[in-house]
Protein backbone atom coordinates (compact mmCIF):
# COMPACT_ATOMS: atom_id res chain seq x y z
CA UNK A 1 0.00 0.00 0.00
CA UNK A 2 1.77 3.21 -0.82
CA UNK A 3 0.99 6.41 0.51
CA UNK A 4 1.60 9.81 -0.82
CA UNK A 5 3.43 12.56 0.38
CA UNK A 6 1.92 15.40 1.56
CA UNK A 7 3.50 18.70 2.29
CA UNK A 8 3.61 20.45 5.71
CA UNK A 9 0.96 23.69 5.50
CA UNK A 10 2.50 26.86 5.44
CA UNK A 11 1.28 27.97 9.06
CA UNK A 12 2.52 24.55 10.38
CA UNK A 13 6.39 24.94 9.09
CA UNK A 14 5.71 28.88 10.68
CA UNK A 15 4.66 27.27 13.63
CA UNK A 16 7.95 24.42 13.69
CA UNK A 17 9.97 27.88 12.66
CA UNK A 18 8.82 29.76 15.67
CA UNK A 19 9.14 27.20 18.31
CA UNK A 20 12.71 26.12 16.96
CA UNK A 21 13.42 30.17 17.39
CA UNK A 22 12.07 30.55 20.71
CA UNK A 23 14.03 27.06 21.79
CA UNK A 24 17.12 28.43 20.83
CA UNK A 25 16.60 31.63 22.83
CA UNK A 26 15.64 30.59 26.01
CA UNK A 27 19.03 28.43 25.97
CA UNK A 28 21.03 31.08 25.51
CA UNK A 29 18.75 33.21 27.89
CA UNK A 30 19.65 30.32 30.58
CA UNK A 31 22.91 29.81 29.26
CA UNK A 32 26.44 30.78 31.88
CA UNK A 33 27.89 33.53 30.11
CA UNK A 34 32.16 33.76 30.28
CA UNK A 35 32.47 37.18 31.45
CA UNK A 36 36.07 38.85 31.24
CA UNK A 37 36.84 39.84 34.73
CA UNK A 38 35.90 43.52 35.74
CA UNK A 39 37.26 46.04 37.56
CA UNK A 40 35.60 47.38 40.65
CA UNK A 41 36.84 49.24 43.68
CA UNK A 42 37.91 46.03 45.61
CA UNK A 43 41.27 45.99 46.22
CA UNK A 44 41.92 42.43 44.75
CA UNK A 45 40.69 43.98 41.76
CA UNK A 46 43.85 46.54 42.01
CA UNK A 47 46.25 43.50 41.47
CA UNK A 48 46.83 42.97 37.79
CA UNK A 49 49.35 40.66 35.42
CA UNK A 50 51.19 43.29 34.08
CA UNK A 51 54.39 41.17 31.61
CA UNK A 52 54.76 38.19 30.88
CA UNK A 53 57.97 36.33 29.61
CA UNK A 54 56.58 32.85 27.85
CA UNK A 55 59.59 31.80 26.29
CA UNK A 56 63.34 31.04 27.94
CA UNK A 57 63.60 31.82 31.63
CA UNK A 58 59.39 32.19 32.32
CA UNK A 59 58.31 34.93 34.42
CA UNK A 60 55.61 36.69 35.31
CA UNK A 61 55.05 39.79 36.78
CA UNK A 62 52.32 41.45 39.01
CA UNK A 63 51.43 45.40 39.20
CA UNK A 64 49.34 46.79 42.38
CA UNK A 65 48.01 49.65 40.69
CA UNK A 66 45.90 50.04 44.06
CA UNK A 67 46.85 52.86 46.89
CA UNK A 68 46.90 49.78 49.72
CA UNK A 69 49.76 47.01 50.29
CA UNK A 70 48.25 43.48 49.21
CA UNK A 71 48.97 40.21 51.00
CA UNK A 72 49.42 37.41 48.08
CA UNK A 73 49.45 34.75 50.58
CA UNK A 74 47.46 31.52 49.29
CA UNK A 75 46.66 33.49 45.97
CA UNK A 76 48.36 31.64 43.02
CA UNK A 77 48.45 31.17 38.85
CA UNK A 78 47.55 28.99 36.41
CA UNK A 79 48.16 28.47 32.96
CA UNK A 80 45.58 27.29 30.43
CA UNK A 81 46.41 23.33 31.44
CA UNK A 82 45.26 24.03 34.80
CA UNK A 83 46.77 20.79 36.62
CA UNK A 84 49.90 22.98 37.35
CA UNK A 85 49.31 26.29 39.66
CA UNK A 86 52.18 28.56 40.97
CA UNK A 87 50.84 29.66 44.84
CA UNK A 88 52.19 33.11 46.00
CA UNK A 89 53.59 34.79 49.18
CA UNK A 90 54.39 37.64 50.21
CA UNK A 91 53.27 41.62 50.12
CA UNK A 92 52.85 43.48 47.19
CA UNK A 93 53.15 47.00 48.24
CA UNK A 94 50.76 49.43 46.98
CA UNK A 95 51.77 51.01 43.49
CA UNK A 96 54.71 48.12 43.64
CA UNK A 97 55.58 45.53 41.16
CA UNK A 98 57.02 41.68 41.72
CA UNK A 99 58.14 39.44 39.41
CA UNK A 100 57.33 35.47 40.09
CA UNK A 101 59.98 33.19 38.03
CA UNK A 102 57.42 30.78 37.37
CA UNK A 103 57.30 26.80 37.11
CA UNK A 104 54.27 27.07 35.00
CA UNK A 105 55.43 25.69 31.76
CA UNK A 106 54.18 28.35 29.36
CA UNK A 107 52.73 27.26 25.99
CA UNK A 108 55.54 29.09 23.23
CA UNK A 109 52.65 29.54 20.33
CA UNK A 110 50.27 30.84 22.58
CA UNK A 111 48.47 30.41 26.35
CA UNK A 112 46.44 32.04 28.98
CA UNK A 113 47.75 33.12 32.13
CA UNK A 114 45.20 33.56 35.47
CA UNK A 115 45.69 34.83 38.53
CA UNK A 116 43.43 33.85 41.45
CA UNK A 117 43.15 35.33 44.98
CA UNK A 118 43.35 33.26 48.19
CA UNK A 119 39.36 32.33 47.77
CA UNK A 120 39.81 31.24 44.21
CA UNK A 121 37.99 34.09 42.73
CA UNK A 122 39.45 34.96 39.12
CA UNK A 123 41.19 38.44 39.25
CA UNK A 124 42.78 38.76 35.93
CA UNK A 125 44.11 37.01 33.35
CA UNK A 126 44.91 37.56 29.15
CA UNK A 127 45.79 35.24 26.36
CA UNK A 128 48.67 35.45 24.06
CA UNK A 129 49.26 33.87 20.82
CA UNK A 130 47.16 31.53 19.71
CA UNK A 131 44.96 30.85 22.79
CA UNK A 132 44.03 34.71 22.56
CA UNK A 133 44.92 38.19 21.31
CA UNK A 134 47.48 39.23 22.71
CA UNK A 135 50.98 38.68 21.15
CA UNK A 136 53.15 36.63 21.07
CA UNK A 137 56.64 37.36 22.24
CA UNK A 138 60.14 35.59 20.95
CA UNK A 139 62.87 34.70 23.39
CA UNK A 140 64.55 37.68 25.15
CA UNK A 141 60.99 39.96 24.80
CA UNK A 142 58.24 39.78 26.95
CA UNK A 143 54.57 40.70 26.26
CA UNK A 144 53.80 44.05 28.50
CA UNK A 145 50.72 45.54 29.60
CA UNK A 146 50.48 49.13 27.97
CA UNK A 147 50.13 51.97 30.68
CA UNK A 148 49.87 49.47 33.21
CA UNK A 149 46.10 49.35 32.82
CA UNK A 150 43.53 47.09 32.42
CA UNK A 151 40.37 47.55 30.04
CA UNK A 152 39.63 43.63 29.82
CA UNK A 153 40.71 43.72 25.70
CA UNK A 154 43.86 41.74 25.36
CA UNK A 155 43.90 43.11 22.12
CA UNK A 156 44.54 46.46 23.20
CA UNK A 157 46.20 46.02 26.56
CA UNK A 158 48.96 44.20 25.59
CA UNK A 159 51.92 44.86 23.52
CA UNK A 160 55.57 42.92 22.56
CA UNK A 161 58.48 44.84 24.93
CA UNK A 162 61.83 44.33 23.25
CA UNK A 163 63.55 45.24 26.36
CA UNK A 164 61.60 43.58 29.47
CA UNK A 165 60.84 45.80 31.98
CA UNK A 166 61.42 42.91 35.50
CA UNK A 167 59.85 44.88 38.14
CA UNK A 168 59.01 48.19 36.98
CA UNK A 169 56.41 50.11 35.28
CA UNK A 170 56.50 48.84 31.30
CA UNK A 171 57.78 51.03 28.66
CA UNK A 172 55.77 49.42 25.84
CA UNK A 173 54.52 51.50 23.09
CA UNK A 174 50.73 51.70 22.44
CA UNK A 175 48.69 49.54 20.06
CA UNK A 176 47.70 50.55 16.71
CA UNK A 177 44.71 48.59 15.69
Amino acid sequence: MSQSFQRPSRRFALAIFASTILFLAAILAFSPAQAAPTTTNNLASMVIINEVVPKGTEWIELHNGGDTDQDLTGWYLAHTDTTVTETLSGNLPAGGYTTITTILALENSGDGVFLYDNNGTLIDDMHYGINGSAPLAITGQSIARVLDTDTNNDANDWNIDPTPTDGAANDVPGVNL
